[in-house]
């Protein structure tokens, strides 16, 4: 009953602070780490049911991670303005909140409870550019999602969208 649900999309901020590393005789390669809070709040509506019993589903969920991004960047141009990334993504749950109502046909509301992770993991691939002290990168994630269920195939989708200054 939560698979079928058409869930909204959410614009949410991200903040945090990073550090890049520049790997040594090499010119285009950098290792970039990020560590940051971000958040989402999804809500969606669904209706389902075996032929016996029809049901109307409304769910939402709060989350609240702090997260760490753990990138390979490569410089496309000599002048290392265009930079590609790939990378790996953890995150870490520090808030989880959820309401699943499903109202059945012919009867009142009943709450269900849900099994969430605390920790989920992703790949990362991203394109940035870089002027001076600033960078811009939109990032693509794909990871493992917030559900439990090992019979639930659920997986998130996220773009990030960043803005960097480097102090130095």
């Amino acid at each position: 009953y939560l698979v079928t649900n058409n869930y909204d999309v959410t614009i949410n901020p991200t903040v945090g602070v990073f550090c890049d590393l520049k790997i040594l005789r090499s010119n285009n390669w950098a290792i970039s780490n990020d560590i940051m809070y971000t958040s989402f709040s999804v809500k969606g509506e669904g209706s389902g049911g075996n032929g016996v019993s029809e049901y109307a589903t409304q769910a939402s969920f709060n989350y609240h991670y702090i997260k760490t991004h753990h990138m390979l960047q490569i410089n496309l141009l000599k002048k290392h303005i265009v930079f590609l990334s790939v990378g790996l993504s953890t995150g870490f749950a520090i808030k989880r909140d959820y309401d699943i109502v499903l109202h059945y046909e012919g009867g009142g509301p009943s709450r269900r409870t849900f099994a969430s992770r605390n920790f989920e993991t992703g790949y990362l691939g991203g394109l940035g550019f870089r002027s001076g002290k600033w960078n811009a990168e939109a990032r693509y994630e794909f990871s493992t999602g917030i559900s439990n269920y090992s019979n639930v195939e659920e997986q998130t989708s996220r773009i990030d969208l960043l803005v960097k200054y480097r102090l130095k």
